[in-house]
């Protein structure tokens, strides 16, 4: 019980600076492949976001449900679950940055997961929306192959995290 309440009082300190907060966006940007294997990219609107790694994205007349490339972040209440900690701060945190912005998808090697996700890097701005999450420590880097280009630079993002004991590293 004791255990449950400090979560609780964790997550509302963390939604209140958030709330308070202008956090800058310094994540780094994703280096684009050379070889042509990888790397098709598309614009859109971000008109919802779902969690910490999914958001639904309108491009052109059309809107697709888009699953973040290497990460996971922690899983909302559903089916009865309670919500897993920092899940509300992840999916604000994701919110503040790609809510109604226009944002750049860069496929890896899937064009879609077996739910029919896009799967994608995201980018607002300059901005690895992706490795951002993971170095706040609102995400953890998670390899689901074949899509690991990348991997490395989100694996180090997280190792930053860990030892900097951010988000969810901090517990």
């Amino acid at each position: 019980m004791r255990v449950r309440l400090n979560h609780l009082v964790l997550l509302v300190v963390a939604l209140l600076m958030l709330a308070g907060c202008d956090w800058p966006m310094t994540g780094i940007r994703l280096p684009l492949p050379s070889d042509g294997s990888t790397g098709g990219t598309q614009r859109g609107m971000v008109v919802h976001v779902a969690d910490g790694d999914t958001i639904w994205v309108r491009i052109g007349d059309d809107e697709f449900k888009v699953r973040y490339i290497g990460i996971d972040a922690p899983e909302l209440a559903r089916d009865g679950s309670p919500a897993e900690s920092w899940a509300e701060a992840s999916r604000e945190r994701n919110r503040a940055l790609v809510l109604g912005r226009e944002v750049e998808l860069v496929r890896d090697i899937l064009e879609v997961d077996r739910y029919g996700r896009l799967l994608r890097h995201v980018y607002v701005d300059d901005v690895w929306v992706n490795e951002l999450l993971v170095r706040e420590g609102l995400a953890r880097a998670h390899r689901y192959p074949p899509d690991i280009t990348h991997q490395n630079a989100l694996d180090a993002a997280q190792a930053e995290a860990r030892a900097e004991r951010r988000g969810i590293w901090s517990e």
